[in-house]
């Protein structure tokens, strides 16, 4: 698990209030400002499964799933992007909670703390 912070200007994220009451974070600027930037993450992603794959297993085992996890509004396109280029299933951190532990998705806080658990799992 690796957690990669990305740069952006604070200044054009804010939040709204939603009719529920509840308040959501928006962006002003353009998309791509924010989602071009990821390209260079996914193509660390390839890298590193390729490494692993052929440098460290001479191609004998390779990752077997990706799992995406985080906060950011944007997050089901980050997984779709993700899904599109890689060739292993790439499932959210929602597809790997059982039922009753469906509140700790809401508290994305634990989020790399549960992963680092899974990690020595």
């Amino acid at each position: 698990m690796r957690n990669i912070a990305i740069e952006t200007d604070l200044s054009k994220w804010g939040t709204a209030a939603m009719p529920n009451g509840e308040k959501k974070i928006e962006y002003s600027g353009k998309e791509e400002e924010v989602l071009h930037p990821l390209l260079d993450i996914y193509n660390d992603f390839e890298k590193v499964m390729n490494f692993y794959r052929y440098s460290l297993n001479q191609g004998q085992r390779q990752i077997s799933r990706i799992i995406v996890t985080g906060d950011h509004p944007w997050l089901e396109n980050i997984h779709r992007d993700i899904k599109n280029r890689m060739e292993v299933p790439v499932v959210s951190f929602k597809d790997c909670l059982n039922s009753g532990q469906y509140e700790l998705l809401k508290q994305s806080a634990f989020h790399v703390n549960i992963g680092l658990g899974l990690k020595e799992g």
